[in-house]
């Protein structure tokens, strides 16, 4: 589902993608009513009134509906229309990450892994990071596979974050991407492949100017490396990951 630009700017932590289908009229109309708060709340900020957002979206996360309350959870960790309050986020994200939302749990497992609103704990928050994860939360794989790299709150595990790195790369997320190239390049992977490298670099590349100065030397190095055959192979690979993709 598209979104628009200035509801990802607040809530890039909300998922589109846990809606319950309805198994009887009563339960529809109930749940056609939190959505509907929902919604009315994501209109109501989109037309600058965050005052109404956050009211529709109180009302709704007060009666349960998880992606309300991973909005509100947002609305005081960003001190929207209230004042900054990390205990009442955590708070709000922990009642939707107790419903399987994957949003709130990555934003409840960062504030775990700080200290933000909750007092630190590293083992929580890699639990509520792989929860999120295996939902597909693009940035939990990140900071999944980050940790696994770095043995942070985690024993080291190349093969994991290696795993994590790839699932985040292939939705999308830059940095993973380049961080699995580097793996591919450098054999952390277990072996090397720079025709996987050069896939990887050349994705991360077309994503924006910034992400292409960064990645331009190791293009250039491979591409002298690489036999023609194999680097044609790879620009298509690349190729077709961005027109599928983006």
């Amino acid at each position: 589902m598209k979104m628009s630009g200035s509801f990802v700017t607040l809530c890039a932590w909300i998922s589109w993608c846990s809606r319950v289908l309805a198994l009887s009229a009563c339960l529809a109309f109930a749940n056609g009513s939190l959505q509907a708060d929902y919604y009315a709340g994501v209109s109501a900020y989109d037309s600058g009134d965050v005052a109404r957002a956050v009211a529709e979206w109180r009302e709704s996360a007060n009666r349960g509906d998880a992606r309300s309350q991973t909005a509100l959870g947002n609305v005081y960790a960003m001190g929207l229309a209230v004042g900054v309050d990390h205990r009442a986020a955590s708070e709000w994200y922990r009642k939707a990450a107790d419903q399987g939302n994957a949003a709130a749990q990555y934003s409840l497992a960062t504030n775990f892994a700080a200290g933000l609103g909750v007092k630190r704990d590293l083992a929580k928050a890699i639990e509520l990071f792989r929860a999120a994860a295996e939902r597909q939360e693009v940035r939990a794989q990140f900071e999944l596979a980050r940790r696994y790299e770095k043995g942070d709150g985690v024993a080291a595990d190349a093969v994991r974050a290696t795993k994590w790195y790839l699932a985040a790369a292939t939705q999308g997320h830059v940095l993973a991407q380049i961080a699995v190239a580097k793996r591919f390049e450098r054999g952390s992977v277990g072996r090397i492949s720079l025709t996987e490298a050069y896939t990887w670099y050349y994705i991360a590349s077309r994503r924006d100017t910034t992400f292409a100065r960064q990645v331009a030397e190791p293009l250039r190095q491979i591409e002298e490396r690489l036999a023609q055959v194999d680097l044609a192979d790879a620009r298509e690979r690349a190729e077709t990951w961005l027109r599928e993709n983006l």
